[in-house]
């Protein structure tokens, strides 16, 4: 196995003054963040990029991480880009659905069965022939990033989808995660300004979605019965860059800062997937039950909210999904 050094960046997230941290002569790469948090997949993913073009660039260019909720937070991203606050930006892939609609899919419940799919999907001529449509928000696509997958703590042990009727599910964050609990015919709970660990230990609903960082929660593990492994809804972003500003760049440093961004973006798929698999581990050695679903249980899962898919198959083609279908298919 392949293992990548896991930088971690303590720091008070501010914006910073322009050439803060370059050397002279240094083009300087601003990378905005919405996101304040420092654990973040966002933050970090930003940190370990900005390590690896610092020292594989240095002399060259340097990137600078800033964070404004005002200036990058969903649709704001792409006028701060145009008004140059920044050059780079890491939105989430729900606000690109506002822009373009075949984003959506990234949205869709049941979506990908594991992080593998995620890249075949996104790497499928398909999906690729969707990219140019961000030009027209005067951003080009450098890449994509890994959020993580959303997984079920349980109260009440449920692993086939028929057994989940009449059963109640946490639904505060409402999303896609609605449409599953109506595609099993649960019964949806809000959790009334609870925390997830509180609203779990109280009764007041049987099954919660949740990641796996949301699981270091030492509350949340003593109210859980069980998790299962579902990925049932997948979290990303993508790097995207000023379509004026990477124009304007000399021919050689463009290509050498492409080059570099994507060996980068190599690494911190493979640091997601090890920062994902540890916090499974970590909750296994707790003495938590992890259950896996079955593939067949998980196409049923699936075929639960087959509605959503019809839907989205109806608005952009049978292409996207035919490459999404595929991309989920067994070797």
């Amino acid at each position: 196995m392949i293992r990548f050094l896991t930088f971690v960046v303590f720091a008070v997230l501010m914006v910073v003054p322009a050439f803060a941290n370059c050397d002279a002569g240094e083009k300087q790469l601003v990378l905005g963040l919405a996101d304040n948090d420092s654990k973040s997949a966002q933050r970090l993913a930003a940190d370990q990029l900005k390590l690896l073009l610092d020292r594989d660039l240095q002399g060259k260019a340097c990137l600078q991480v800033v964070s404004d909720q005002k200036k990058f937070a969903d649709a704001q991203v792409f006028d701060s880009l145009k008004k140059g606050a920044a050059v780079l930006a890491l939105p989430k892939l729900s606000t690109l659905a506002n822009v373009v609609r075949e984003y959506r899919i990234f949205a869709l419940p049941f979506a990908f069965a594991n992080f593998q799919s995620v890249a075949k999907f996104q790497a499928s001529p398909e999906w690729l022939a969707v990219q140019p449509k961000l030009s027209s928000s005067g951003v080009q696509p450098l890449g994509f990033v890994h959020g993580g997958f959303d997984q079920l703590v349980q109260r009440k042990q449920v692993l086939n989808p028929e057994n989940a009727i009449g059963v109640r599910f946490d639904t505060t964050g409402g999303g896609g995660f609605s449409d599953i609990v109506s595609g099993v015919k649960g019964i949806s709970k809000r959790r009334n300004n609870k925390s997830i660990a509180q609203g779990l230990a109280d009764g007041d609903f049987d099954i919660a979605p949740v990641t796996w960082a949301d699981l270091s929660d030492p509350k949340l593990r003593e109210a859980l019965n069980s998790v299962v492994e579902t990925n049932h809804a997948y979290r990303g972003f993508q790097l995207v860059v000023s379509s004026a500003w990477l124009e304007s760049l000399e021919a050689a440093l463009r290509t050498e800062i492409f080059q570099t961004v994507q060996r980068g973006l190599n690494q911190i798929a493979f640091e997601t997937i090890r920062r994902e698999r540890s916090a499974r581990n970590s909750l296994m050695r707790a003495n938590k039950p992890v259950l896996a679903l079955s593939r067949d249980q998980w196409l049923r899962w699936r075929s639960s909210v087959s509605r959503v898919w019809t839907q989205y198959s109806n608005a952009h083609g049978l292409a996207l999904i035919a490459a999404l279908q595929n991309a989920n298919r067994l070797p």
